[in-house]
């Protein structure tokens, strides 16, 4: 009898982490309640406020499975690099490397409280796209030209086509010293035709 009972209590033990914060989830990433993960941006979804990031570290968590995870950014979640969060999360491109300490919720998203950007994708390998980030300088009747966190001169494009997303409301709005994040096709002269200008940060004023 007395053998039944510590047989009981040992399996309470066990059984207790196995049901909680470590349950397994069908995403393969069992982990639950707070976490820091860094990854690589695999898709956006903006429309949902959520991207998917396949997790590289810590390591503990891929070994569950599949380690993609839904992360989930709200307006209240802290970014790095200044401006609304929800403005940043439209400028995440696949490939872009982040940080996010958030919440992991029961449905399996995490809930992002803080993210950070921690290097961009560049060249999306076969597809000529090229993401870059800089600090306005100039701007003409149909350019901008911007200096990025290299120190290289970065002439900008803009096209009818071109997107404008963040605080300015026109093209011809934008300042020295805003910063932004610019998507688009790399030229053989050297110039980028803006697919999307992310306004970021703008100037503090003269």
């Amino acid at each position: 009898m007395r053998m039944h009972r510590v047989a009981a209590v040992l399996a309470a033990v066990v059984l207790v982490p196995l049901t909680g914060a470590w349950a397994d989830h069908r995403d393969g990433v069992g982990l639950y309640g707070r976490m820091a993960v860094d990854g690589v941006v695999v898709s956006v979804r903006p429309l949902t406020s959520t991207f998917a990031l396949r997790v590289v570290r810590p390591s503990h968590i891929r070994e569950w499975g599949d380690p993609i995870l839904t992360v989930w950014v709200q307006r209240g979640t802290r970014v790095d690099e200044g401006g609304h969060p929800l403005a940043v999360l439209d400028a995440l491109r696949p490939g872009d490397r982040v940080r996010v300490d958030g919440f992991r919720l029961d449905d399996g998203r995490l809930l992002a409280l803080e993210m950070e950007v921690r290097e961009r994708a560049g060249v999306t390998p076969g597809s000529g796209v090229v993401v870059v980030r800089g600090v306005v300088v100039a701007r003409g009747p149909a350019l901008i030209v911007i200096v990025d966190s290299q120190g290289t001169t970065r002439v900008i494009l803009v096209v009818a086509t071109t997107r404008l997303v963040g605080p300015r409301q026109a093209f011809h709005l934008l300042q020295p010293r805003d910063e932004v994040v610019v998507l688009g096709l790399a030229n053989a002269d050297g110039t980028i035709a803006a697919r999307q200008i992310q306004v970021v940060a703008v100037s503090p004023g003269p």
